[in-house]
């Protein structure tokens, strides 16, 4: 996206001058796994909202007409929902992307 979106290389990115924040259900989370640069923040939410542990169980890539996926894209990358995350304070686990799990 970056080098779709801008003149940067990605691999020049300090690995915490890019964060992408997500929630650990979203489905969009396992397709930009290992393809954005930067830090990657991961916000544990607990019980698997509607459809998302059958979307990510299909062994397969998200698929919104799968209805399993469209339920759990709804229910997890929405806007509203990662501005409520955000209103908890709790952080979430971030990681450069490549290295170790850190809390900041």
């Amino acid at each position: 996206v970056l080098r779709n979106r801008t003149a940067k290389d990605p691999g020049g990115v300090a690995p915490w001058g890019v964060a992408a924040l997500y929630n650990e259900w979203d489905p969009l989370r396992y397709e930009a796994k290992g393809e954005l640069p930067g830090a990657s923040c991961i916000w544990s939410t607990g019980r698997a909202p509607p459809g998302c542990r059958e979307c990510d169980l299909s062994g397969k890539k998200m698929d919104l007409q799968i209805p399993a996926c469209r339920t759990c894209f709804m229910e997890t990358h929405v806007y509203a929902h990662y501005f409520r995350l955000v209103e908890t304070r709790q952080r979430p686990m971030c990681a450069p992307a490549a290295g170790p799990d850190i809390l900041f």
